[in-house]
């Protein structure tokens, strides 16, 4: 069981409260004639972004000439999806030469097959010791992988007005993330990986390194480098519960100081309050990760 290094947030307790994604403004609060911060997406302050900044000075040592394989690969990947599209366009308008959209495809599969960076083959000796993965990294994404559903948190800011945002103490900004066991083009390895894919930004676990990309750029950051903790959060659903969630209590979507609904709002529902885990990786020098999960059984 991995340690916490923060106590599970009480349900009660209101100086806390809990997290709940970003709110949109009543299309009837004129005609309630009441304080329209309260109501808008303004029902917030002291936003954060959490974000990677830097990234292209994420290179461990002994990893410059991936990052530079790596790049070109990806530069080069670009150029040949322009020129699919080009003999797409080409295609249409000379309707008989087939072959000139087959030739680039048959190219792009051989490159994406062949021109890869081997992960395997890259002799890292100035840190070899994988006790942090084993102790922090690995245990936090057996869960991630586990669970029915995963976010990337990008940013966070805390609510001025709970009354108005279901009792939340925190909005929070999640983009849904996709979980992969294979690692993708332009690397290859045959060791264990956990990858998580979210909108441009891709993480990339492995057994002694976190590679990030991020479009074009790419970092290469040593686990001894990162500060891993976990906790338990609660947090106010509004889409659907994941299968795999715990429902701890339910809130409404505008409710009074004494948690009961306020009836002035005709479109009041009321929302599940669940329990779900984060992991957060920051290190001094720009990583900033905040990743969410339903299932926080084993945390």
């Amino acid at each position: 069981m991995l340690n916490n290094f923060m106590n599970i947030e009480k349900y009660q307790n209101k100086n806390v409260g809990y997290v709940t994604t970003e709110t949109k403004s009543l299309k009837h609060k004129k005609k309630l004639k009441l304080n329209e911060k309260k109501y808008s997406e303004n029902n917030s302050s002291e936003s954060k972004d959490i974000i990677n900044t830097n990234i292209n000075n994420f290179v461990a040592l002994g990893f410059d000439s991936v990052v530079l394989s790596a790049t070109n690969f990806i530069k080069i990947d670009k150029i040949i999806n322009v020129i699919i599209i080009l003999s797409a366009l080409l295609v249409a308008f000379f309707q008989n030469h087939f072959y000139l959209f087959l030739l680039p495809i048959i190219f792009k599969f051989l490159f994406i097959t062949f021109c890869r960076v081997d992960l395997d083959n890259i002799k890292n000796d100035y840190y070899k010791d994988d006790f942090i993965y084993k102790s922090k990294i690995e245990p936090i994404l057996n869960i991630i992988k586990s669970s029915k559903k995963v976010w990337r948190r990008f940013s966070s800011s805390k609510v001025l007005d709970e009354k108005y945002a279901g009792g939340a103490g925190e909005f929070a900004k999640l983009v849904p993330c996709k979980v992969f066991k294979k690692i993708p083009f332009p690397f290859k390895t045959k060791a264990n990986v956990c990858v998580l894919k979210c909108e441009n930004e891709s993480l990339f676990f492995l057994e002694d390194k976190l590679l990030i990309l991020i479009g074009d750029n790419i970092g290469v950051v040593d686990y001894l480098d990162i500060f891993v903790k976990s906790k338990k959060i609660q947090f106010m659903e509004k889409n659907k519960v994941p299968k795999d969630s715990k429902i701890i209590g339910k809130t409404w979507k505008y409710r009074n100081k004494n948690g009961t609904r306020d009836r002035r709002f005709k479109d009041n529902v009321e929302y599940p309050i669940c329990l779900y885990g984060e992991c957060d990786l920051k290190s001094d020098f720009g990583v900033d990760i905040s990743i969410i999960f339903s299932n926080p059984k084993d945390l």
